[in-house]
């Protein structure tokens, strides 16, 4: 790895979610931060170095390619896709689907349930019982890559809130669970194979950046630090309101109210008028 010898400074080094920036001897180097670093970790020197050691440099893209073992899982409504890779390979990978939404309804069969008065027709059955054989699908699936995952560096995984209880039974069987499974930092699509090959390739390159965009994101930071906050405003200093314009709002939205009242009174005695409403 071109990182063993020297380690890189982190005196200038700047945190553009999801990116983080930094400086090694005259070049200049973007990588994700939730690569590096889970949320229970703090930035130092050590461990920048210790990490950045996995990385070999690849001179035809310009970049450096992680090589340890990495897993992405991407689970969101009726999809699921997971992909494991080791020194850069693709090792395993899985993809599944089932009917779990409604054309145009948005949500699964769960949480429309949850909001009351839960349809009962032959299709909202169905969703529901394979929005269940989705979970124990990904559950066993899961469990039968426990090995596999344990060897892993990081696990990275987008998955709805309500649904990371998924990955309950495989963190009993996981070493340091708590620094390795972290979220993905940025916008995935639609889970499929291809689409964690993407989200692969971008968590796990080093791209080597102008001076110019190191530059601008530190000026970014020292903008942000030296802005002062605005003062709260206490409730007796609030702005007045002119009871004039509450006036004007109030007359308009009852003309309004009326408008429509004239209207459907007037659609109603046409269609009287014609035999249409009886």
């Amino acid at each position: 790895s071109m990182f063993l010898d020297d380690s890189p400074d982190l005196s200038n080094a700047v945190i553009c979610s999801p990116y983080l920036l930094f400086k090694h001897k005259d070049m200049f180097y973007k990588c994700p931060y939730a690569l590096l670093f889970s949320n229970q970790t703090q930035l130092t020197d050590d461990l920048l170095s210790e990490t950045l050691t996995q990385y070999t440099a690849m001179s035809s893209d310009n970049t450096l390619h992680h090589n340890s073992r990495v897993a992405v899982f991407l689970y969101s409504a009726q999809h699921f896709a997971g992909v494991v890779y080791e020194n850069n390979q693709l090792l395993l990978h899985k993809t599944y689907h089932r009917y779990t939404v409604r054309a145009k309804q948005g949500t699964v069969q769960g949480i429309r349930d949850g909001k009351g008065n839960a349809p009962k027709s032959y299709g909202a059955s169905l969703r529901r019982y394979n929005q269940i054989a989705l979970f124990a699908d990904i559950e066993k699936l899961l469990l039968s890559w426990a090995d596999t995952l344990n060897g892993c560096s990081v696990i990275f995984h987008r998955t709805a809130t309500h649904n990371r209880h998924v990955f309950e039974k495989l963190k009993e069987k996981l070493d340091n669970k708590k620094h390795k499974i972290r979220t993905i930092p940025f916008t995935t699509y639609r889970p499929t194979l291809k689409e964690a090959e993407r989200v692969y390739k971008l968590l796990t390159k080093i791209n080597k950046v102008f001076e110019k965009e190191f530059q601008n994101a530190v000026d970014a930071k020292n903008s942000r630090e030296n802005v002062e906050p605005d003062p709260i405003t206490k409730p007796s200093q609030q702005p007045k309101v002119n009871p004039k314009s509450k006036a004007v709002v109030s007359t308009q939205s009852t003309a309004r109210r009326r408008r429509r009242k004239r209207r459907r009174k007037n659609w109603w005695r046409r269609h009287r008028s014609c035999g249409c409403g009886s």
